[in-house]
């Protein structure tokens, strides 16, 4: 009975033992727990994109409690970010002979004996879709001594779709359509792009 007992309590304590090799405790390089995120520094002509990052990495600190949001003069830790490049491309093209996706004309109107009306001038080619390709840089520097404690590149890419053609004052050169696309676009890209930093930061420390 008692050799019984003794196998059990070996084979309990050697799953309890893989159990914690298998799993660690996030943190912050250095074990830290207080961390400032000042505004990321912005090289590219896309104004405004830095306030969608830095907002997004903050409420990914903010959400998992691994380390508290202060000030400069209370961190141990500066996160410093920078956005060095952003891009756009088009794709997907369509011009005045291509009738994909387009609606048959109600047969009531004058426009019936078009079986697809597409109302591209002959010549023209827009795009049915927009890629846009993201690149930041995140450093952590202890403040003490300005060490850097960890640094890494992030790179993200993400599509989103022009106006759809032959929608009444809606073309995909709509510049107030794809100013707010793209901007919707980045402010989602920002916040999975920084939830991808907050865990490559905070993982096997």
């Amino acid at each position: 009975m008692k050799f019984i007992a003794l196998v059990f309590t070996l084979l309990m304590g050697s799953a309890c033992a893989s159990y914690h090799m298998g799993h660690y405790k996030r943190a912050l390089p250095g074990g830290y727990d207080r961390v400032a995120i000042p505004m990321f520094q912005n090289k590219t002509e896309e104004a405004g994109v830095e306030v969608f990052l830095t907002k997004s990495l903050r409420n990914e600190f903010e959400r998992s409690g691994l380390a508290q949001v202060t000030s400069k003069n209370d961190a141990q830790v500066i996160l410093e970010g920078s956005i060095e490049k952003i891009t756009y491309s088009g794709g997907n093209a369509t011009n005045a002979d291509d009738t994909t996706g387009l609606q048959a004309p109600n047969p009531n109107t004058a426009d019936a004996i078009h079986p697809l009306n597409n109302p591209l001038p002959k010549g023209t080619t827009l795009n049915r879709a927009y890629t846009i390709n993201l690149d930041v840089q995140i450093t952590a520097k202890k403040v003490s001594d300005n060490s850097i404690l960890w640094k890494s590149s992030f790179s993200s890419q993400r599509n989103y779709a022009a106006p759809l053609i032959g929608t009444p004052s809606k073309t995909s050169v709509n510049a107030l359509y794809n100013q707010n696309s793209r901007r919707d676009t980045l402010e989602k890209q920002s916040k999975d792009l920084m939830s991808e930093a907050h865990d490559r930061l905070t993982e096997n420390f």
